[in-house]
């Protein structure tokens, strides 16, 4: 893999190297030069809608990939249904909610998928004897006479429009659709993406590190933080634990749930860079592991306390991380390795350039065409 790695480098070393004069004379791009040119260039547009704005390009390149949909503002004006907003059945989202009317009756929604993936598929509604399709996929879903969260299975999509057709009961309701799936990797200079901001050579070098996942060739900065769980604000169901049959816990005591759910959070202080955080936990039911912004995913241990590496990220001064215990699950303690991440260190990683400067069209263009073999979809 190293090998692969120092060819990319070398490629793209090569690639700039041979940027013309003329091209080097060119006005300085923007942040948002790159922002386009990344998802127009890269294929991943067909998660946009038909006039862009800035926010829509952040929503690809930020990964995250939980998307909900208002059934009363997508719904087609011919459909026998109306919108409604009173609360008598309970807490709704958005201006209000889509009710049929005294028979069964069909709405039919577009939506626009911005990321690819596969899909928990939930829905908000009221009353049994829903059916939602989805192309060739049927879901049914039932509920009680109040407003109620429903899951009603996976499925996977591309990014793009689908259609979807809901088929509701006599006086049914719904409220929202909701598609989850676990973050992808946020693409973003470091401090987040500024779009009128002058591009610089160190943003194409930080983008293009977590785009290939090149973070693990950075030098260690020899920081480490470890925080314990029972250290964390334990919340419902999560409880402290010495018990060893399960594993040897790292500070003597650990964290688990027992019948009931749990939660913990920590508020993290770091030096803002680059960490791999390992996580040491146990269970046989995934744990939701969260960081806004940065990471949202569910990862599934063994029934014994074990450590689980979930890779590198891009963190900030202050971050915020939670972890949702289900029943008979539980974390020991979580490990923040830091790594060298100023401008330098990923100029040197990436090869882009001896030092920080302006970006020229000339430079983009070249990257991209380089990164469009290399790139994963979105």
């Amino acid at each position: 893999m190293f090998q692969g790695i120092s060819r990319i480098i070398i490629v793209v070393c090569l690639l700039l190297a041979t940027v013309s004069p003329a091209l080097a004379a060119s006005s300085e791009l923007l942040q948002r030069d790159w922002m386009i040119g990344l998802v127009d260039g890269l294929g991943w547009s067909f998660g946009l809608p038909d006039d862009p704005g800035d926010d829509d390009y952040l929503r690809i390149l930020s990964g995250k990939r939980t998307f909900r949909y208002e059934a009363e503002a997508l719904c087609s004006p011919n459909d026998l249904v109306s919108v409604k907003s009173y609360r008598a059945y309970g807490y709704c989202s958005g201006e209000g909610w889509l009710s049929g009317i005294s028979k069964p009756t069909t709405a039919h929604l577009q939506i626009l998928v911005p990321l690819s993936g596969t899909f928990e598929l939930g829905m908000r509604l009221r009353r049994q004897g829903h059916q939602v399709q989805f192309g060739e996929q049927t879901f049914a879903a039932d509920a009680g006479e109040m407003f109620e969260n429903v899951v009603l299975g996976e499925l996977t999509l591309n990014a793009g429009l689908h259609d979807v057709t809901l088929q509701l009961p006599a006086d049914g309701a719904v409220d929202y659709l909701e598609l989850r799936a676990s973050q992808i990797t946020a693409i973003e200079p470091t401090g987040g993406w500024q779009p009128d901001v002058p591009l610089r050579l160190a943003d194409l070098a930080v983008t293009v590190s977590q785009l290939l996942a090149l973070e693990e060739w950075l030098l260690p900065s020899g920081e480490q933080k470890v925080y314990q769980a029972e250290t964390a604000r334990l919340v419902d169901g999560a409880v402290v634990t010495t018990i060893r049959h399960l594993g040897e816990p790292d500070g003597g005591a650990w964290v688990r749930a027992g019948n009931v759910p749990g939660r913990l959070n920590w508020n993290l202080e770091l030096s803002p860079g680059v960490y791999r955080l390992l996580v040491r936990g146990m269970g046989e039911r995934p744990l939701h592991l969260e960081i806004p912004g940065k990471l949202q995913r569910d990862v599934l241990f063994k029934p014994y306390l074990m450590d689980v590496d979930l890779g590198f990220f891009h963190l900030e001064e202050l971050q915020r991380l939670s972890i949702d215990l289900p029943p008979r699950t539980g974390v020991d303690q979580l490990r923040l390795q830091g790594y060298r991440a100023t401008p330098d260190d990923f100029l040197r990683l990436t090869g882009l350039a001896a030092a920080d400067g302006p970006v020229t069209s000339g430079q983009l263009d070249e990257l991209l065409t380089l990164l469009v073999t290399l790139a994963e979809p979105r």
